[in-house]
């Protein structure tokens, strides 16, 4: 039979009243709480007892302490006296129980208990969260808002951004609620000090346990498509990842208790394990780029072959095109290179695509080559956004007197397209600048063919679209 136990605990170590119960219930069961770290709560196994458990808290306390200090030394030997055995400490906290059905309690004066509650949550709780705000969440909100600002069509047709969002907002919404709980409990505890006793705190481990399963379910939601679709390098890629961040859990602890063993000062502690767990992230972002570049340059992300062309290796795309040249009859199957980039979500489709012929072709410049981006808006609201979003990142203005257009896009006969309306782009000074713009009812099409359109072609976009 195991002598012990871990489980990942869904408890606030502020919460005392709501954790003494949970830890005398395990002890009625034969647990008896030994640790707590990052990976869960520890037990071991005794014989079923009925422990009375009492927490306790010391704000000048760090978990890089290498000893407890004069202070909490003669608390725990105070305790030892009335029967209160050290179970674990847990940063700021120490953890009692007692075999004495009816113990002298430690906490005597509510008012001395709640100082040192509140002293040990400002030192500990508050700064977690500010740090989790302000240096976690808030600069990739602002990384993610630029990237919208960048491309918004694109950026709106990911599915894992709006993955990435909610992931953050969430974080945002437990951060500030928990914040808000405590000071909620806080403001309760002192008017009501004369009642001689805290209040308990409210009881989260529910709303914890539902977090955590969102968190799991939006996960499993964002990793399986990619396991799905993606080839056996990207798969190695997310494992590799996985692995890093288990890594990174263990050894960051492992460090922080073998300087604890050789006696290293709080600081000196706690300079080496965030230091190291810098270097750890650092490195592991530039090993991550590397893969990137390296993989990108032999077509190892996508699976597809290469080629080589004056000492620069290219990747040979086969995706499958909505609208390809042989929908126009032009036959462009072989030595050409057909990609696109794909992606979707609730709100929007989107389709980057391109065909043309491999660079190492004789008189590649001179063969007809497609280049497009397709929309297909899923929410309604968002097709005039959309249209105005494509016309204003393809037209420009020539700054001059009167801002004169340099390049826009200038209606034309839909009715060959099958669209409901149409658009060519002109420059001010060359004429037609290759460019079309055509609007169906769910679709939007920008769409440029060295080759040109004949009519047949045009009637060949309209059967793809306008069906």
């Amino acid at each position: 039979m195991k002598d012990k136990k871990h489980r990942f605990e869904f408890f606030n170590i502020i919460d005392s009243s709501n954790t003494q119960r949970h830890l005398e219930k395990m002890a009625r069961q034969g647990w008896l709480i030994e640790g707590v770290s990052s990976f869960g709560w520890t037990y071991r196994k005794i014989e079923p007892k009925k422990l009375k458990f009492s927490i306790t808290y010391y704000p000048k306390a760090s978990a890089f302490d290498p000893h407890p200090s004069e202070d909490q030394q003669t608390l725990i030997d105070f305790c030892r006296h009335a029967g209160w055995i050290l179970a674990c400490t847990v940063g700021q906290a120490q953890i009692f129980y007692n075999e004495n059905p009816n113990p002298i309690p430690i906490e005597t004066d509510p008012a001395i208990e709640l100082e040192n509650i509140h002293s040990s949550a400002m030192t500990s709780l508050l700064p977690s969260m500010l740090v989790l705000l302000l240096f976690v969440i808030t600069p990739n909100i602002w990384a993610q808002y630029r990237m919208y600002r960048t491309d918004p069509l694109k950026y709106l047709s990911s599915y894992d951004s709006f993955i990435i969002i909610f992931l953050f907002l969430l974080a945002v919404f437990s951060a500030i609620k928990r914040l808000a709980d405590y000071f909620s409990w806080y403001k309760k505890a002192k008017e009501n000090l004369d009642s001689g006793r805290l209040p308990a705190m409210k009881d989260t481990t529910v709303y914890n346990k539902i977090m955590l399963a969102v968190i799991c379910a939006v996960f499993v939601s964002f990793l399986v498509p990619k396991f799905l679709s993606f080839d056996g390098v990207t798969i190695r890629a997310v494992i590799g990842m996985l692995i890093y961040t288990v890594a990174i859990l263990t050894a960051l602890p492992a460090i922080q208790k073998q300087l604890k063993k050789e006696n290293a000062s709080k600081n000196t502690n706690r300079i080496i394990t965030i230091g190291f767990g810098i270097v750890l992230n650092v490195s592991m972002i530039v090993m991550v780029v590397m893969f990137i570049i390296a993989a990108s340059s032999q077509g190892m992300l996508t699976g597809e072959e290469t080629y080589t062309h004056n000492g620069a290796v290219f990747t040979l795309y086969n995706d499958d095109m909505p609208i390809t040249l042989e929908d126009f009859g032009i036959q462009a199957t072989e030595d050409y290179t057909k990609r696109n980039e794909h992606q979707s979500s609730v709100l929007l489709e989107y389709f980057d695509c391109r065909q043309s012929p491999r660079f190492d072709r004789e008189n590649y410049r001179n063969l007809p080559q497609l280049e497009y981006t397709l929309i297909k808006v899923k929410a309604g609201f968002l097709y005039d956004f959309c249209l105005k979003t494509i016309m204003d990142d393809r037209q420009d203005i020539l700054p001059a007197e009167g801002e004169e257009y340099r390049r826009v896009y200038q209606p034309i006969d839909p009715a060959p397209w099958g669209a409901d309306s149409a658009w060519r782009l002109e420059h001010s000074t060359t004429g037609f600048a290759g460019w079309y713009l055509l609007c169906y009812d769910d679709y939007i099409l920008e769409i440029k063919c060295d080759a040109g359109f004949d009519t047949g072609a045009m009637a060949a976009i309209g059967r793809k679209l306008a069906g």
